[in-house]
């Protein structure tokens, strides 16, 4: 078995070689998948260096050279990935020694498995600083939909921390190509309906997050995009993602757009707001206001407090 490692590489002149090089140390790699995305730093450059010092790197890009985001970015990697199997990289962030080691037994173990998702960690000057990571290694298939966030409650795994079958990738659509945030949560979303996803090493680092990520997402408006997540979901059709798990998303886009509501607004106000959303959603969405979630919603005595 080998996989294919798909990197989008923005502005990131300074992390792209160290990026490569942990690629370079997985035995399971022999595909290394760079799409440059229109960088106005050096990064093209050193990416090319690498090109012609390591075989199984290629370089990408747009046409033009034009920077599309990381949706479109990643989907230029996947679909150049020549393996069954596809992992994700961001180019400031690296693996660590063995990165696939557990990946490889689980995949082995079980012919049923189509993807796995691991932990990755926060850099620290001290080590691995704090996980993210799906917290529970029982969850069934069946429920990781409804398990992880933002859905659930039992935690999450990241673009670089998943390896998943090419296939599965394209039949749940690909990145949506109109998002520059919150597009990787909409897909792992649509993973988990249309492909039986199992945790591989969750209790530890397999990869190494770059605080430098944070410095990207800091001066982007994100505090609601889980609203744009929900919407594109509801207006996902698949034969597998049923109205169990409509109602479901559903539920979680009403407790958002009451935060927004009552955080922004006076009580009175916020209130009116939200009733006129929530009847917006039972017109649009009518098998909602016959749900057990609905039920318990208004009977929320939280419901109509101040955030």
């Amino acid at each position: 078995m080998k996989i294919s490692v798909v990197i989008p590489a923005y502005n990131s002149e300074k992390t792209i070689e160290r990026a490569i090089l942990s690629v370079l140390k997985q035995e399971e790699v022999n595909d290394i998948i760079i799409v440059e995305d229109g960088s106005k730093d050096q990064t093209l450059a050193s990416c090319k260096m690498l090109e012609a010092k390591h075989t199984i790197v290629k370089v990408h890009q747009h046409d033009q050279g034009k920077n599309l985001g990381p949706s479109a970015t990643r989907n230029k990697g996947v679909r150049a990935a020549k393996n069954q199997w596809i992992a994700f990289l961001d180019a400031d962030d690296y693996y660590l020694d063995n990165r696939f080691s557990e990946t490889i037994k689980v995949i082995s173990s079980n012919a049923s498995v189509e993807g796995v998702y691991e932990a990755i960690g926060v850099e620290e000057k001290n080590g691995v600083g704090k996980l993210t990571t799906v917290n529970n290694s029982a969850i069934a298939c069946k429920d990781l939909f409804f398990q992880i966030t933002p859905i659930g409650n039992s935690g999450r795994f990241c673009a670089d921390g998943f390896t998943v079958k090419k296939a599965v990738l394209e039949e749940a659509g690909l990145f949506e190509e109109d998002m520059r945030i919150g597009e990787d949560v909409l897909l792992w979303l649509k993973c988990t309906i249309v492909a039986n996803l199992f945790p591989g090493n969750i209790a530890k680092a397999v990869t190494m997050y770059s605080r430098e990520n944070e410095s990207v997402t800091s001066n982007i408006e994100v505090k609601y995009y889980l609203v744009v997540v929900y919407n594109k979901l509801l207006s996902w059709e698949h034969p597998l993602f049923l109205r169990v798990h409509k109602v479901k998303v559903v539920n979680k886009l009403l407790y958002i757009k009451l935060h927004q509501y009552f955080s922004k607004e006076s009580k009175v106000l916020g209130l009116a707001k939200y009733l006129a959303f929530l009847m917006s959603v039972i017109v649009k969405y009518p098998y909602y206001i016959c749900s057990k979630e609905f039920i318990a919603s208004l009977k929320d005595s939280k419901m109509f407090v101040k955030t």
